[in-house]
C-alpha cells in the first residue's frame, strides 16, 4: 500500500515530546502568574498574551513570565481586578458616619 503512514522516528518522537513538555511547563507558569497577578479569566487572558517574550530553557526555567503579565494587564486592564487599597473612598469627601452614635441616638428615639 502506497498510502501508508510511517512511523515517525526516535528523533522526531523525543523532539514532539519536548515540544509539548515545554507548552505544558510555560501554560502552568503564565496561568499561575496570571491568577497571581488578579485575573478576572484566565483561559482569554492566555489566549491574548503576547508570548514572544516568554521562553522554557532545557532545565524547565521559564523566563520573561512577569514581563508578558504587565504588559497584557496595561494592554487589557479591565482583565484583572482592581489592585487593593487599604483607604477607605467616601466619593462625598464628608467625613464618615459613626455607627455608634448612630445608634445611640436611636436608642434614644431622635
Amino acid at each position: 500500500m502506497d498510502d501508508e503512514i510511517a512511523e515517525p522516528t526516535a528523533e522526531e518522537r523525543v523532539v514532539e515530546l519536548e515540544e509539548r513538555w515545554r507548552g505544558s511547563v510555560l501554560q502552568g507558569a503564565l496561568a499561575l502568574e496570571l491568577q497571581r497577578a488578579g485575573c478576572r479569566d484566565v483561559e482569554a487572558a492566555l489566549l491574548l498574551l503576547d508570548r514572544a517574550g516568554v521562553a522554557v530553557d532545557d532545565a524547565g526555567a521559564v523566563t520573561g513570565v512577569p514581563e508578558a503579565v504587565v504588559a497584557l494587564r496595561e494592554a487589557r486592564g479591565y482583565l484583572f481586578t482592581p489592585e487593593h487599597t487599604t483607604e477607605r473612598i467616601n466619593p462625598a469627601g464628608a467625613a464618615p458616619a459613626d455607627p455608634g452614635a448612630a445608634f445611640a441616638r436611636w436608642l434614644r428615639g431622635n
